[in-house]
């Protein structure tokens, strides 16, 4: 693969079509070690930075091990939906889901709560609360397309679109 600089990028794929090796612009290699199900489960990178990946039963990702750092959460309802992750630092953020799995809140390590409400016909994403309680607000149009966004400060953006649907404009 070439860049427009003509700097290259290789890539070499194992005996089962999976990226193996990838050669940075630089010539530095990133190598990448698949488990029986191929999913990636180690990838190692120049300078001996290495990741470890672990992975559920239904190949949801569960953890992450980075050199020098602390090790990464992930914990999932029956239904595939994220509900804890915990970073690094050993911090929990939490997920909450309502009809339809669409997430209506997400609490950060601190406590502090976000929520999200959606259009009950379209279940189209309609308002974000911040955890001081102020309303980002998406009005909709026919289409579903997001036509106007309030902010809680009373700044309005508009949107403008060409006849395939393609956003023109925001004012």
């Amino acid at each position: 693969i070439f860049r427009q600089d003509e700097r290259r990028l290789g890539i070499e794929y194992d005996h089962h079509n999976r990226p193996e090796t990838l050669t940075d612009v630089m010539g530095r290699e990133h190598h990448t070690e698949y488990s029986g199900h191929d999913l990636p489960v180690k990838m190692r990178g120049p300078g001996g930075q290495s990741v470890r990946l672990q992975w559920q039963q239904h190949h949801k990702l569960s953890g992450i091990e980075r050199a020098g750092t602390g090790a990464e959460g992930f914990r999932y309802d029956r239904h595939g939906n994220l509900l804890a992750y915990t970073d690094g630092n050993g911090v929990v953020w939490t997920m909450e889901y309502g009809p339809f799995d669409l997430p209506v809140a997400r609490t950060d390590g601190e406590g502090h709560r976000w929520q999200y409400r959606y259009d009950k016909d379209t279940l189209q994403l309609t308002e974000v609360i911040n955890p001081q309680g102020e309303s980002y607000l998406y009005v909709l149009d026919n289409c579903g397309r997001v036509t106007e966004e309030r902010d809680w400060g009373g700044v309005v953006w508009r949107y403008r679109y060409d006849a395939d649907g393609l956003c023109t404009a925001r004012v």
